[in-house]
């Protein structure tokens, strides 16, 4: 059976501009910008690239769709965040460029069963998560959750759970909380950490715990920058065409480290790399 890929999140472009800034006096020297898409829209892309567009749709889970624009200042081979602007836009001029479209569950949910479904990024309206899990046919075959995990409603978790619905989590660095995995019950973790030159990948469930470690060489934070998204899209889309099982998530768990070093490798900056089709 195939999957469809439904992935709620915040809706958001990145414009990132580099250079030397005087905020006091106003004035600045640009080196070099970009715009870019960003969180659920780029786990969006990656899943639509991994798995050549077929099913695949987002959700903005909040009605604020927003630019973000970072200044930064290079030191060395380092970058430094100097300021952050946040302003609405039109959603038009990046949504164009790609194959899924921001439908409302209302019209496109209500028949449709058995979806993977993403909790990708979002702010502070977790609230939005429930309004529109609430119009959904039937429960997901799998939930993989991103990063923020601290505002996802306990209720959901719970309707999961009751349900015997599959919950990954995929998180990185000091965003893993055990007690809140344990309190949650979730079944299963997936925790990317650094030491060193070595990225260690820990995939974990009530039964299983396997380590992989594979040696990286230091990144530009800007190439590192969308890797936790291609990651958690890849693990998403592993299953859409194939059943659920803990060694299929170690599997895909492997595969998304792959293609994150790839990423890395390609020299392309932020959320502007697409993955290759992989399932």
């Amino acid at each position: 059976m195939s999957y469809n890929m439904v992935i709620m999140g915040d809706i958001i472009a990145n414009n990132w501009v580099v250079g030397q800034f005087d905020f006091a006096s106003g004035t600045m020297k640009v080196e070099e910008s970009w715009k870019e898409i960003g969180a659920a829209r780029y786990v969006g892309l990656c899943v639509s690239s991994l798995a050549n567009g077929s099913g695949t749709r987002i959700l903005p889970t909040s009605s604020h769709n927003y630019t973000i624009t970072r200044y930064l200042e290079k030191h060395g081979e380092d970058y430094k965040q100097v300021m952050e602007v946040k302003l609405p836009n039109s959603q038009n001029e990046y949504d164009k460029r790609f194959n899924y479209s921001q439908t409302p569950y209302d019209s496109y949910t209500r028949a449709l069963k058995k979806t993977i479904l993403i909790i990708s990024d979002y702010g502070k309206c977790p609230g939005g998560i429930l309004t529109q899990y609430q119009n959904m046919s039937d429960d997901p075959y799998i939930v993989v959750i991103d990063s923020k995990h601290r505002t996802v409603p306990a209720k959901l978790l719970t309707q999961f759970r009751c349900n015997n619905v599959p919950i990954i989590w995929r998180c990185t660095g000091d965003e893993y909380k055990k007690k809140w995995a344990e309190d949650n019950s979730i079944q299963y973790v997936v925790h990317t950490n650094h030491e060193g030159d070595i990225d260690i990948l820990d995939i974990k469930d009530p039964s299983n715990n396997k380590t992989i470690s594979t040696h990286h060489q230091k990144a530009d934070p800007l190439l590192t920058m969308g890797c936790g998204d291609l990651f958690t899209a890849t693990i998403g889309v592993a299953f859409k065409d194939n059943t659920f099982s803990f060694q299929g998530l170690v599997r895909a768990a492997t595969t998304a480290n792959e293609l994150c070093q790839h990423k890395i490798a390609s020299g392309i900056p932020g959320c502007t790399y697409l993955p290759p089709k992989v399932y």
